[in-house]
């Protein structure tokens, strides 16, 4: 993967102005915020419908949001575009400057998802701001990484005053498999492509998902599904029905049922 020649050799220039105190999110909301975090092909639209399913049968009101929201927002539709090469070879694009097509977009849905969460409506994102984090980081040279995380947290976090997700539930599997699901999945409405920026470059999703194992491990708010499992016989593929129940018994255990 090729390094954007003129990124900054300081961190210090990823330094954002912090919005006011008042616009930190660590207000408390009536209902969970629950993100599905993973890379290009790994089953969260699947386990969205199915958790999503799982909530009606047992009378618990919930709301579904997607990120992106290519045909709903601004941000969407510049991240279509961004994702297609219609702004450039992505390799050539600033991971800041990336990163925040992807947090305009949440933050264009902030008012739907807030008023759900007061409403007492669990609400499940199919993608939120981990996504940013680990995709954008994984664009960016290595040295550099750190400073963009911060960058992205206060963007959106501090900035965008996102709510932070009580439980970011990951599933996790190597970048092949990925790219191998993604291109049977065939057309998509937000590309005429088989694979898009992303998830043509190997390279890529091999260091995103790096980044999200390293999110996953220094905030016990996340949980690691494996979507695959060690036998005596071998790898196997775990069903979606067995990672479905592994969520619910997940989300029961932390008290978010």
């Amino acid at each position: 993967m090729k390094a954007v020649e003129d990124r900054p050799s300081s961190a210090d220039t990823l330094k954002i102005v912090p919005a006011p105190e008042t616009a930190d999110p660590s207000y408390r909301a009536r209902a969970p915020l629950i993100a599905l975090e993973g890379i290009d092909g790994s089953g969260k639209g699947t386990q969205a419908a199915l958790l999503m399913a799982e909530l009606a049968r047992r009378g618990r009101a919930a709301e579904l949001f997607s990120f992106p929201a290519y045909s709903t927002t601004t941000g969407g539709a510049l991240i279509r575009a961004y994702l297609n090469g219609e702004l450039g070879e992505s390799a050539h694009i600033d991971s800041r400057l990336a990163s925040l097509l992807f947090a305009l977009d949440r933050f264009e849905m902030k008012d739907s998802l807030c008023a759900a969460l007061e409403a007492g409506k669990l609400v499940l994102c199919d993608r939120y701001v981990a996504s940013n984090l680990a995709h954008q980081a994984a664009r960016a040279p290595r040295e550099l990484r750190p400073a963009l995380r911060a960058f992205i947290e206060q963007l959106e976090y501090r900035l965008y005053a996102l709510p932070r997700p009580a439980l970011v539930l990951y599933l996790d599997l190597p970048p092949e498999e990925a790219r191998r699901r993604v291109a049977l999945k065939g057309a998509r409405a937000y590309t005429t492509k088989l694979l898009d920026a992303h998830e043509e470059d190997l390279g890529h999703l091999a260091a995103a998902r790096q980044e999200y194992l390293l999110l996953a491990s220094q905030d016990p708010s996340w949980a690691t599904l494996s979507l695959f499992a060690e036998t005596r016989e071998g790898t196997r593929e775990r069903s979606r029905e067995e990672l479905a129940g592994e969520i619910v018994t997940i989300l029961e255990g932390r008290g978010l049922l």
